[in-house]
């Protein structure tokens, strides 16, 4: 059973969550989310039935994907903040806009598979479209893992790692 954190779950995470959920791809139990704020927390536990935490090293902990879906002026410091709590055994899925894979590796503390995604708007209600591409640690393994995770909220188109 692959367990997926969700870490920022604001509006791109919370369709993640949401699509997820839906889809009966993972139940509830089988995901965990941050924010920033408990009353955050508290209101996608209460639709979503997921676990929560305030603590993104705690989120990490157990799952084997870890969604980014923070704002881009926050990408640093969570990757500060979980760094050394991610390893090869994690694909690290970023819908962060704008943050390539090289900066995610670049602040990681080893090899990490990273496959970054972006998706658009309507991925929001689940009529999507998303172009993700695998960094230089990222095996087609990990892309098709993300791209797994991605078909329940929008549809999804591979590239080449320079295109994004």
């Amino acid at each position: 059973m692959t367990k997926l954190a969700v870490l920022g779950a604001g509006k791109m995470g919370e369709a993640l969550i949401a699509g997820l959920v839906a889809s009966g791809w993972r139940k509830p139990e089988d995901i965990v989310a941050t924010a920033r704020t408990q009353e955050r927390l508290d209101a996608l536990a209460g639709s979503y039935g997921v676990q929560t935490t305030l603590s993104n090293p705690e989120a990490v902990a157990g799952a084997q994907v870890v969604v980014l879906a923070v704002k881009p002026q926050d990408a640093e410091a969570l990757l500060a903040d979980v760094s050394p709590h991610v390893g090869e055994d994690h694909t690290l899925l970023s819908v962060v806009a704008a943050i390539s894979t090289a900066f995610i590796e670049s602040h990681l503390a080893g090899p990490v598979p990273v496959v970054r995604a972006m998706p658009n708007t309507p991925s929001i209600v689940h009529e999507g479209m998303a172009g993700i591409a695998g960094g230089k640690h990222a095996t087609d393994e990990h892309v098709g893992l993300a791209r797994e995770v991605l078909t329940h909220v929008c549809r999804v188109a591979i590239f080449p790692e320079r295109y994004l």
